[in-house]
């Protein structure tokens, strides 16, 4: 089993407990292109997908809601 796999793997079996560099990876995996960064915000694009914005929390963590979002966008089923 490959590092993706793994790692989808993991968000998937836990996505209320998902580091946001991990979520960011995925992204990059699939070929979204970060477009524009802040401190805490980061907006990935990809052609013909539109955006996607992620917000950090001051844990380090992402809200469940948008790693449900990713893993819609992704096509990759979401168990809650």
């Amino acid at each position: 089993m490959s590092k993706k796999e793994k790692l989808i793997q993991k968000i998937v079996r836990n996505p209320k407990d998902v580091r946001f560099g991990d979520l960011c990876k995925i992204l990059i995996w699939y070929g979204w292109k970060p477009k524009r960064i802040s401190s805490s915000h980061y907006i990935f694009e990809k052609e013909g997908c539109g955006i996607v914005s992620i917000v950090k929390k001051s844990d380090g963590r992402v809200k469940p809601y948008l790693v449900k979002l990713v893993l819609d966008i992704m096509e990759v089923e979401y168990e809650e």
